[in-house]
């Protein structure tokens, strides 16, 4: 029965942070809501991974990584043509790469779940569309 309960409380308490997290990023529908998480697993004695990301509407600024750590930015879309594109430098190589792509009558690059996860590593940008990451997969090399 304890362990009944417990269920029925982590699936309020999930329930309950999927909601908030809609609402927070003002989405009329959940299913709106779109998450991309950027992550560096570079050296640790390298340079830090520098980046900006933006769409035609937002300009998500500059940022830096360090070994491990991760950049995330959630949005909202309900049109058939959202673009979020990111620069990233790595010393002196650098990669363009869509982060978010939606096209019209076609799925995202990051269905299913509306999540993206970017990872750098040494010889490129790796992508999967599922978070936590899984199968990630080589799409762009440094230039």
């Amino acid at each position: 029965m304890a362990n009944y309960c417990y269920l029925h409380i982590v699936l309020i308490i999930l329930a309950a942070d999927l909601i908030a997290s809609a609402t927070s990023k003002n989405c009329t529908q959940p299913e709106d809501a779109r998450t991309v998480y950027i992550y560096s697993y570079l050296p640790p004695d390298s340079p830090m991974m520098r980046f900006h990301c933006a769409s035609k509407d937002d300009d998500l600024g500059n940022h830096t990584l360090a070994l491990n750590q991760r950049f995330m930015f959630e949005f909202c879309t309900n049109d058939w043509n959202t673009l979020f594109y990111c620069d990233a430098w790595w010393g002196p190589k650098h990669v363009h790469f869509n982060a978010y792509e939606q096209r019209p009558f076609l799925r995202s690059n990051c269905d299913p779940g509306n999540k993206c996860y970017w990872a750098a590593k040494t010889d490129g940008m790796y992508f999967s569309s599922f978070y936590p990451p899984r199968g990630l997969k080589k799409l762009f090399d440094w230039s």
